[in-house]
């Protein structure tokens, strides 16, 4: 996949992608991302790859409002199971896992007192489909934190 737009990143993994620029002109950002959306166009067309236009999203990271755009920008997207908004806040990524651990009502309804699974076997249910949950995208949670504090720390009072 071409990644020859200056000031335009890549990054892939499996079946997912992301383009994303940084800067302070909106308007040269939006060109920098067209450049790179028609070279990833045209390879696409000529490797036979389609893109999936319902999940293809984007996302203007930025405090300031929005202003009319050509193209449809969601508040979120969800990238490699992590929810970025636009402003940084991860209220929605911890509401999404937050809703994906209501899973542990799987270990209520396989367990019981005098019938159900195993403790061995209710470990082993956890340890596969709940404790993963929360632990993934952790790490880019607490980065940015760590970078929040140290940012309003430097802030003059």
């Amino acid at each position: 996949m071409p990644n020859n737009t200056s000031g335009v990143d890549l990054s892939l993994f499996a079946d997912d992608s992301a383009i994303f620029a940084a800067g302070r002109r909106t308007t040269t950002l939006e060109k920098r991302i067209q450049e790179s959306l028609s070279a990833i166009q045209k390879w696409c067309d000529r490797s036979g790859f389609r893109i999936s236009t319902s999940k293809t999203t984007a996302v203007l990271f930025t405090h300031s409002r929005q202003r009319g755009q050509d193209i449809d920008i969601t508040d979120s997207a969800k990238f490699l199971g992590v929810v970025f908004d636009r402003r940084l806040s991860w209220k929605p990524h911890i509401d999404y896992t937050i809703t994906k651990c209501r899973r542990m009502g799987l270990l209520c309804a396989v367990s019981g007192q005098k019938w159900g699974a195993s403790k061995k076997s209710l470990l082993m249910i956890y340890r596969a489909l709940i404790r993963p949950v929360p632990e993934y995208g952790h790490i880019v949670i607490v980065k940015c934190q760590q970078h929040r504090q140290t940012t309003s720390a430097d802030l003059p009072k």
